[in-house]
């Protein structure tokens, strides 16, 4: 038998142990009629594990984890705090009502003469008799050294209504639907994230048959091995390949293992399923010959051997318009543009005069507007319109105003990195889509040939016409076509759900 290199020979030997997995695969997706030869023990097993009745799709892991994810919630959050912000601005252009109770002590002071008045103190009020005694008594009015007062004040700030009550709603109105659009933003990036975590979950979930699998082929061929080595038929170095190969599957199975108790803990945190997490979902150990790993909790409902329709073609810039039309992203950047723009007309309406009405009932002991001071309780009340501007308040606005505008320029900027970075994202996603088309249907094709030239292969090494080493890299051949058609199918699935991201479109 012609020898080839040790490393090769190994790489050909595990290749050619996983075949089982890719012919299972492949025979879970053909017609009943191409079901008709038995199946080996791992079809069988294969065949167990896919499209479960109850098990876990895709879809079920998106939902679950976006309904019980912590970003959500924040960002519900971020809607409940935008439409607080809304009210709060309908509170702030309220009149001002405003309520004062005071009661001050003063000082006593000397009251000054303010000079004197000629009095008849023997006679009535009327007209004094002649020859009645005059009196020349000097005036002077008693100050109180108290005062108790209660005041209501109303203030209507009718230039705030004009200027800057608009501006205030419009940004706070944009900021509620910045908050609503980065909910759904979060949300499908969340469900492709589950997407991705489901295949791969599927992925590892396969694996484990194909390494146990090949561990007990591995073994199955060390024992040829030896009994080839005593009847001189093989040598050692033969045999110590193959204990090398069974040592290396041995480790294959403990790695494949403990990736899907991985991937399937990486699920249930995802979906944050206690129930899962306790154990109590039905859970199925995935037994390894060297040592137990963590029992895997789900089980495969979709039928991963199921080929997609093909992707209808489209052009490009439709494809592009649908992103830019459909995108919560891109609506969320022209939100936050409207939200500053807005601002920035908020800021400057400090530029122009205030206009405010006001209104003041004052109920007070002594009254102000009663002279001389009287010591009782009396009732006024005053109303009339204000008009105020200070430079101050006009500096600090405009250069508010101009603070806004660079955050304008500044998000613009963003706002088109944006419309490039969906650009790409579309146009790497569509392709990737017909690749994988494409992939699923080469790579069939690819998987026939090599069956057909495999079978030639075995039956002239049945013939003594070709050596185990051609026999060998037929069987790596079709190996590596059923490997690729099972991946081609697993990528196709990936491939959508980055496109329906990239295009807005909700994930089936």
């Amino acid at each position: 038998m012609k020898r080839v290199p040790t490393l090769l020979l190994s790489t050909l030997s595990t290749l050619v142990l996983l075949a089982p997995l890719a012919r299972g695969l492949a025979l879970a997706g053909a017609p009943a009629s191409e079901l008709a030869e038995p199946r080996t023990a791992f079809e069988t097993r294969f065949a167990a594990v896919n499209a479960r009745p109850g098990g876990l799709i895709a879809a079920t892991v998106a939902s679950s984890a976006v309904r019980s994810s912590h970003d959500v919630r924040a960002r519900l959050a971020e809607v409940d705090l935008a439409a607080s912000g809304t009210l709060q601005v309908w509170k702030t252009f309220l009149p001002s009502v405003g309520v004062t109770a005071r009661y001050t002590r003063l000082s006593p002071i000397e009251a000054a003469p303010i000079g004197t008045v000629v009095v008849a103190p023997t006679v009535g009020a009327g007209l004094v008799p002649a020859g009645s005694p005059l009196l020349n008594a000097p005036i002077a009015f008693d100050i109180p050294t108290s005062q108790a007062l209660v005041q209501g004040t109303l203030t209507v700030p009718l230039s705030d209504y004009l200027l800057r009550l608009p501006p205030a709603l419009a940004a706070s109105a944009a900021n509620e639907r910045l908050a609503a659009l980065r909910v759904k933003a979060t949300e499908r990036q969340i469900t492709v994230e589950a997407y991705r975590a489901y295949y791969g979950w599927v992925r590892a979930r396969l694996q484990v048959i194909v390494a146990e699998e090949a561990l007990a082929q591995a073994k199955a061929h060390l024992a040829d091995a030896r009994a080839n080595l005593s009847v001189a038929r093989a040598s050692p170095a033969d045999v110590a390949r193959v204990e090398a190969t069974v040592a290396s599957a041995t480790l294959a199975v403990e790695r494949a293992g403990n990736l899907a108790a991985l991937t399937d803990d990486r699920l249930r945190t995802m979906m944050h399923d206690a129930a899962a997490a306790e154990g109590t979902a039905g859970a199925t150990a995935v037994t390894s010959p060297v040592a137990p790993v963590a029992p895997i909790t789900y089980a495969i409902g979709e039928d991963v051997a199921r080929e997609l329709e093909p992707f209808a073609a489209s052009e490009l810039p439709k494809l592009w318009k649908e992103a830019l039309d459909q995108r919560p992203e891109v609506a969320a950047m022209s939100a936050a543009l409207d939200a500053e723009r807005q601002q920035a007309k908020l800021q400057r309406a400090a530029l122009a005069p205030r206009i405010d009405l006001f209104a003041d009932a004052i109920y007070a002991n002594p009254t102000p507007r009663v002279i001389p001071a009287e010591t009782s309780f009396r009732f006024t009340w005053d109303v009339g319109v204000q008009l105020s501007w200070s430079t101050r308040d006009a500096f600090v606005g405009d250069q508010a105003g101009k603070s806004a505008d660079a955050r304008v320029a500044a998000l613009e900027e963003q706002r088109l990195a944006v419309l490039d970075a969906v650009h790409a994202q579309v146009t790497q996603a569509y392709l990737t889509v017909r690749e994988a088309d494409v992939a699923v249907t080469t790579t069939k094709q690819a998987l026939v040939a090599s069956e057909e030239a495999y079978r030639v292969r075995r039956d002239l090494f049945a013939n003594g016409r070709a050596t185990s080493t051609e026999l060998l890299d037929a069987e790596l051949a079709v190996t590596q076509a059923r490997l690729d058609a099972i991946g081609a199918r697993l990528d196709q699935r990936i491939a959508r759900a980055n496109l329906a991201v990239a295009l807005g479109r909700p994930l089936a």
